[in-house]
């Protein structure tokens, strides 16, 4: 019986996880600078997250991946300009709203330009990392067009009685001309009453990577096909129309998000946006050197109603 009794103990502790308290372990690891940045053509050239990894099994905190005295600069039609760490006034208010401490870093009085190539280069406890990236030219969208899509939906009541309701959604089917080195997405949809003014709906990512719904790779007919599922009902109401924005990428950001998603195929679902990656998967970072991270240009958001 005691017997038993153990090794139920010990099934149990597999199948629910029992929690223990590591103190012993020693695990490699090799302190690197970590890099976020996203250049956006006409936006100035700011919020450069700047960071540091952590020894496994220490608890994260922002202050301690925090980087204030690293020595990096950008280079651009072969002239040189350090980055400075950004203060306050100057970082994007949502994040001082949840009081996150971010080593942000910009050039002052320095615009993002599209069509040209971006060198950094981050020194910091004696590690070097460099990256290099292109920003691409505005995107050109030839046509956006809703196709219905019924999904079914399974219901659950508090009472535990089921019920099924079939809502018909639609999936956004963007035409763009592509052009080469370059990744192309969707990066928003949403509905707005009558009409709308592009400058409205265009959206800025900050240090992070964009929500990025879909990417395209392949060419049909002169055009690249993106494809997505909306979350509105379809037919929409009449007074509303549903507005698409896509963006294009350095070729960087394309061979990180299929690290990401492997199994998914191009344009034809939803991909995450996290930057350093998923367990078990190896992000393909554009970091050389003593650092990770990725570090991208791309354009700005081009709208268009979709019919």
């Amino acid at each position: 019986m005691w017997i038993y009794s153990c090794c139920l103990a010990l099934t149990l502790c597999g199948i629910l996880g029992c929690e223990s308290v590591v103190t012993d372990a020693s695990l490699p690891y090799s302190e690197k600078i970590v890099i976020s940045g996203v250049l956006t053509a006409g936006d100035s050239l700011k919020n450069i997250h700047l960071s540091r990894t952590v020894v496994p099994l220490d608890t994260f905190s922002t202050e301690k991946v925090y980087v204030g005295d690293a020595i990096a600069s950008i280079t651009v039609d072969g002239k040189s300009y350090p980055l400075e760490l950004q203060k306050s006034p100057d970082i994007d208010s949502i994040a001082l709203q949840y009081g996150l401490l971010r080593s942000l870093y910009h050039v002052p009085n320095l615009v993002v330009e599209a069509g040209k190539r971006y060198a950094l280069r981050v020194e910091w406890h004696g590690k070097v990392a460099t990256a290099e990236t292109f920003v691409p030219e505005p995107i050109e969208i030839l046509s956006a067009r809703l196709v219905p899509k019924e999904v079914v939906e399974t219901v659950i009541y508090m009472s535990g009685g089921l019920s099924q309701t079939r809502t018909t959604y639609a999936s956004v089917e963007v035409t763009l001309r592509p052009r080469a080195n370059e990744t192309f997405g969707i990066a928003a949809y949403e509905i707005y009453r009558y009409e709308i003014l592009p400058s409205g709906f265009r959206y800025r990512f900050g240090q992070n990577v964009p929500d990025v719904a879909v990417l395209g790779t392949s060419v049909q007919n002169g055009g690249l096909l993106l494809q997505t599922q909306t979350n509105y009902g379809y037919p929409l109401y009449q007074t509303y129309r549903l507005y698409v924005g896509c963006s294009s990428f350095d070729a960087a950001a394309q061979s990180y998000f299929r690290s990401q998603r492997a199994d998914m195929p191009f344009g034809t679902g939803t991909l995450p946006s996290i930057l350093y990656g998923e367990p078990g998967r190896n992000p393909e970072w554009n970091i050389r050197g003593d650092g990770i991270g990725l570090f991208v240009g791309r354009s700005e958001m081009a709208v268009i109603e979709a019919k």
